[in-house]
C-alpha cells in the first residue's frame, strides 16, 4: 500500500492598499517544491469580507 506525507504552505500578496503576488516568487518557491518530490494537490483562498489575504497550498508526495 502506498504512503504519503503531506505539506501546507501559505503564499500572501505583498502591499497594503493594492495587495500584488509576485509570479516569479510563487513559480520558483512551487518548482523548489516539485524538484523535492512534491505534487500540488490543492490550493484554496484565504478570504476575509470579499478581500483574499493568501492563499494555501496542499502537497504531497510519496514516502
Amino acid at each position: 500500500m502506498k504512503k504519503f506525507e503531506y505539506k501546507t504552505i501559505e503564499i500572501n500578496p505583498k502591499g497594503t492598499w493594492s495587495p500584488k503576488m509576485d509570479l516569479k516568487e510563487i513559480d520558483k518557491t512551487l518548482n523548489e517544491l516539485g524538484e523535492q518530490g512534491w505534487e500540488l494537490v490543492s490550493m484554496t483562498s484565504r478570504s476575509f469580507n470579499g478581500s483574499t489575504y493568501g492563499f494555501y497550498y496542499t502537497f504531497k508526495r510519496e514516502i
